[in-house]
């Protein structure tokens, strides 16, 4: 976890992390976040084709679903090159939204979870949202308080392109 994240950050007992209103965020461009499996949107993969750095990755991007290499060792993303994204400016919406991931207060009642008092939230329409986080990202505890309210619209982007296919 960032430095200073502990203070920036509620858990539930579940040991699952939620933004407070102090988190901070400063991508350290560690590449440990392109490790993770990323799932794209069909909005995604064209996005990623129309990129002017991406496209010779287009063949291999219409057989897949996730940007994951499957290479020996350590799983890596398709387009981290040394701990740099190559398709950074076009890259998936799953990839902006991280270390944050935003969750529906039904979908955690559901599973039990008691939300921490401190933890961010945002409401559209009639559904509350908290700002769940990947824990281990060198970056939480540094730079700025993230705009939640872009990083909502960006997640509310993704569902909907995943509706769409």
């Amino acid at each position: 976890m960032g430095e200073g994240a502990s203070d920036s950050q509620d858990r539930d007992p579940e040991g699952l992390g939620f933004a407070t209103a102090d988190t901070r965020f400063q991508c350290t461009i560690c590449g440990e976040c392109c490790q993770l499996e990323v799932f794209l949107t069909s909005a995604d993969v064209e996005r990623i084709r129309l990129s002017k750095d991406a496209k010779r990755y287009a063949e291999e991007l219409s057989k897949r679903r996730s940007t994951l290499a499957a290479g020996e060792g350590k799983a890596a993303c398709l387009f981290l090159r040394s701990t740099r994204c190559s398709i950074y400016e076009s890259r998936p919406l799953q990839c902006r939204l991280y270390p944050f991931f935003p969750i529906a207060a039904e979908v955690l009642e559901a599973s039990g979870l008691t939300m921490p008092d401190r933890a961010v939230r945002s409401v559209r329409g009639s559904t509350v949202y908290y700002f769940s986080i990947g824990q281990h990202c060198l970056g939480l505890g540094k730079g700025p308080i993230p705009e939640w309210e872009s990083i909502l619209s960006t997640w509310l982007q993704y569902v909907k392109e995943e509706e769409q296919g």
